[in-house]
């Protein structure tokens, strides 16, 4: 997976992930490719990994209309986490949530304990994206004036604590349940209504990465759901 974004905040420009898109590509191919300046080629001897040319699909994260054009040009296919962008094809949905038992909701032990990780991510990208725009999520302005306690140099590393595995104490002292809505968290009933809209949408896969501390269940739980 590449990741495209066109926030002020990138490190990467559309340009240089379409470049690197072809570079790796050219590389899997068993060509040589320009990189950095330097030419470069897969030197493995036979047997050591797959035989080129190596035919595996790129899959690019994208986040706006400028990202999307580029990733449907040297693609194959994109990869969405929250927002499909309007247009797109052969998209490949990221999520993370829980099937909900009987007499569950989003504030259940257990079920904070599956998706805990998932809503802490939530402040994490906002934070990182619009900084005090976290404020406007519930218990944000608490989780912002906690984290920002540390020096700016190291707040990254803090910021980040856990992503997208588990939900540091910090995270749980302000993260809010109702943030569970954001996940793919809900009755068999509700989940498979939700994967019929994905597929609405152009979504033809669905990766779903389970969280907390009973992954099996989660697993046996989601597949028994979705069918």
């Amino acid at each position: 997976m590449i990741t495209a974004k066109t926030t002020a905040s990138t490190a990467l420009t559309l340009a240089s992930v379409k470049e690197y898109v072809r570079s790796l590509r050219g590389l899997l191919r068993g060509e040589e490719v320009q990189v950095d300046g330097k030419v470069c080629k897969l030197m493995h001897p036979d047997g050591l990994i797959a035989k080129r040319p190596i035919e595996t699909p790129l899959l690019v994260a994208v986040a706006g209309e400028k990202s999307l054009a580029m990733a449907t040009e040297v693609g194959d296919g994109i990869i969405c986490v929250g927002v499909i962008p309007d247009g797109a094809r052969r998209v490949t949905y990221l999520t993370f949530g829980t099937v909900l038992g009987a007499g569950e909701d989003f504030a259940s032990p257990r079920v904070l304990d599956a998706i805990g990780a998932a809503i802490a991510v939530v402040y994490h990208g906002t934070y990182e994206a619009a900084g005090a725009g976290v404020d406007a999520l519930p218990g944000g302005a608490g989780w912002r004036e906690e984290v920002e306690r540390f020096p700016e140099a190291v707040r990254h590393l803090y910021v980040h604590e856990g992503h997208c595995f588990e939900a540091t104490p910090r995270d749980r002292r302000h993260m809010s349940p109702e943030l569970g809505a954001t996940t793919f968290t809900g009755t068999p009933e509700q989940l498979r209504a939700r994967r019929d809209a994905l597929e609405d949408q152009g979504v033809e896969e669905i990766v779903y990465a389970p969280l907390g501390s009973d992954v099996p269940r989660e697993l046996r739980a989601m597949a028994e759901a979705l069918g």
